[in-house]
């Protein structure tokens, strides 16, 4: 009878200690494949990327006639990135900068980001429900970024939670050599 129980509670843990298992490595299957590669770039002198987005964002992807353009969109908020002929502009942070002719935006704040390869970026916000990148290059802080035009489009009084997963998106980026 002893020996029976011990068999009964032995299979129970067994059983308990199974099902853990399980629970814990099909939940770590279900968070990779919950998240898509998405490769874009590489006209007009800029490189290929890769940036990594959850599949509940939607993804457009529009590239012809020298212009690259993805927009990764998700109940009213979007990021894109253009790579397209235009000039630049230098941005600066609540900072005087040196006199300059060409295009310059000066952002009272802003939120800097790495990507995965360590360049460093920077988003102001620009115009009305809009937010824009800058690069640091060298010291100089301008835009369009090493992988293009970066903005992103939100509703007015924009969710922080959000904000933050946008910023863990670009903060996936990685160029590729062509």
């Amino acid at each position: 009878m002893k020996s029976k129980k011990i068999v009964l509670i032995s299979i129970i843990i067994l059983l308990f200690i199974g099902i853990l298992f399980w629970l814990f490595f099909s939940s770590k299957q279900t968070i990779k494949q919950n998240v898509q590669s998405i490769s874009a770039g590489g006209v007009e002198g800029y490189p290929m990327y890769t940036i990594s987005v959850s599949n509940d964002w939607l993804v457009d992807h529009d590239g012809d006639d020298g212009i690259d353009r993805l927009t990764i969109s998700n109940n009213g908020y979007a990021i894109r990135i253009g790579q397209e002929p235009g000039g630049g502009i230098q941005c600066l942070y609540n900072e005087s900068g040196p006199e300059v002719e060409y295009p310059l935006s000066n952002y009272t704040s802003f939120t800097e980001i790495t990507t995965n390869e360590g360049a460093t970026l920077r988003r102001g916000i620009g115009f009305k429900n809009n937010f824009e990148f800058c690069e640091n290059f060298g010291g100089e802080w301008s835009s369009p970024t090493d992988v293009g035009y970066i903005q992103y489009i939100v509703p007015e009084n924009p969710d922080g939670t959000i904000l933050k997963e946008m910023d863990a998106i670009i903060s996936s980026l990685n160029t590729q050599s062509q």
